[in-house]
C-alpha cells in the first residue's frame, strides 16, 4: 500500500483529499503547515507528497527546497497544489523538481491520475535502478560477456532482426539507436520503444526462447555488441536466478506493454504526440539536460498511432504554443513540464 502525505493549511480540502485518498486504498498521513510537514515527511518517509504552495510557517517552495537536501526524500514524487494559475509560479515549482502541479479547486479525478502515474513512475524508476536477476545489474552481465568481442556496424535503417525470426543473440548498443516496432496486416507500422547507448536488447526473447516478438531497425548509424544466447543462459544459471523474478519482470513488462495500448486507445493525439515527445527527450538527452533531435514524422506516427499528417498538425500546434520548436526538421524541446503535464 503506498503512502501519501498532504499538506495543506486549509482543513476542509486536506481533510477531504485525505479521505478521498484512504477511500482509494491509500495510506494517508496530514499536516497543517510546511514545517509540520517536513517533520511529517521525514518520520513516515512516504511515498507520494501532496502540498499546498501558499501556507504559513513554510510555504511549498520551502518544503520542497528542504526535502530536496534528505537523501531519502528527495527523490519522492511530489504535487504542488496551488490557487494560482500563474505561468511563472509554475515553472518556479517545476524548476524545484516537483513532478505535476494542480489548480484550486482541481477535479478529483485529475489528482487521482496524477498520484497514479507519479507512482507507476517512480516505481518504474526503482525497479531499473535496482539490481536485476539475481541482485546483479544488467551492465555487470555485459561487462562480463562482451570482452574482446568485435563490434558490428549498422547503418541508418539497417534491420537488426525481424519479429519471428530465432532468437539466437542479444545486442549491446555501443553507439547510436534502435526502434523495437511490429507490422500489422495492413502493413501498418507500430514503434513500442526507442533504445540508445548501453541499453541490451532482445535479452527477455531469448530467456523465454523462441522466436524475437518484435523487430528492431537503427534510426542512425549503430555499432552493436552480439551477444550469443549461450552466454546468456550460461550467466544466469551460474546466479542461480529464482524464477519467480524472472516471471516478475515478464508480467510488468506485459503490463506496461497493455498500459501503453490502452493510452493509444483512449488518449488524444495531443497527450501521445506529447508522450512520444517526452520519450524522445529521455533518449536524446544531453548532460545539460537539452535536447534536441530528428525524427522522420513517419516515425513519430508509428509511435503514437496515428497518421504522419495529424501528427505535422499537432508538431504545428505545439510550435505555436511554445512547448517545442522546429529548424531543419530538428525538434528542439523548449517547455518540457509543460510537454509532460498535458492534459488533453
Amino acid at each position: 500500500m503506498s503512502k501519501i502525505l498532504i499538506i495543506e493549511d486549509n482543513n476542509e480540502i486536506r481533510e477531504n483529499t485525505a479521505e478521498l485518498l484512504m477511500l482509494a486504498g491509500y495510506e494517508v498521513d496530514t499536516a497543517e503547515n510546511g514545517k509540520v510537514g517536513v517533520k511529517k515527511a521525514i518520520e513516515c518517509e512516504p511515498d507520494l507528497i501532496v502540498c499546498d504552495i501558499m501556507m504559513p510557517e513554510l510555504d511549498g517552495y520551502g518544503v520542497k527546497q528542504l526535502l530536496a537536501d534528505n537523501v531519502k526524500l528527495k527523490d519522492v514524487p511530489f504535487i504542488f497544489l496551488t490557487a494560482k494559475a500563474d505561468k511563472s509560479d509554475f515553472r518556479k515549482g517545476m524548476g524545484l523538481g516537483a513532478d505535476d502541479y494542480l489548480t484550486k479547486p482541481f477535479e478529483e479525478i485529475d489528482l487521482m491520475n496524477s498520484i497514479k502515474i507519479r507512482l507507476e513512475k517512480a516505481s518504474k524508476q526503482i525497479k531499473s535502478g535496482a539490481e536485476s536477476l539475481d541482485s546483479k545489474s544488467i551492465q555487470e552481465f555485459v561487462d562480463q560477456v562482451i570482452q574482446d568481442k568485435k563490434k558490428v556496424k549498422f547503418e541508418k535503417r539497417d534491420i537488426v532482426y525481424r519479429e519471428s525470426d530465432y532468437a539466437s543473440f542479444s545486442y549491446y548498443i555501443v553507439s547510436g539507436k534502435v526502434k523495437t516496432f511490429r507490422i500489422n496486416e495492413d502493413g501498418k507500422e507500430l514503434i513500442f520503444d526507442i533504445f540508445k547507448e548501453n541499453d541490451v536488447i532482445g535479452m527477455w526473447d531469448i530467456l523465454k526462447g523462441g522466436e524475437y516478438s518484435e523487430s528492431v531497425s537503427c534510426l542512425e548509424d549503430t555499432e552493436l555488441i552480439k551477444i550469443h544466447k549461450d552466454d546468456v543462459h550460461k550467466y544466469i544459471k551460474g546466479q542461480v536466478v529464482d524464477a519467480g523474478s524472472l516471471i516478475q519482470i515478464f508480467a510488468d513488462e506485459l503490463k506496461e506493454r497493455e498500459d501503453r495500448l490502452i493510452s493509444m486507445a483512449y488518449d488524444s493525439v495531443r497527450m501521445r504526440v506529447a508522450t512520444a515527445l517526452c520519450v524522445l527527450e529521455d533518449v536524446y538527452k544531453k548532460s545539460d539536460n537539452s535536447a534536441v533531435f530528428k525524427v522522420q514524422r513517419e516515425d513519430l506516427a508509428a509511435m503514437v498511432g496515428t497518421s504522419a499528417e495529424s501528427v505535422i498538425r499537432t508538431l504545428s500546434d505545439f510550435k505555436k504554443e511554445g512547448l517545442i520548436s522546429i529548424k531543419k526538421n530538428e525538434i528542439f524541446i523548449q517547455d518540457s513540464a509543460g510537454l509532460r503535464n498535458l492534459r488533453f
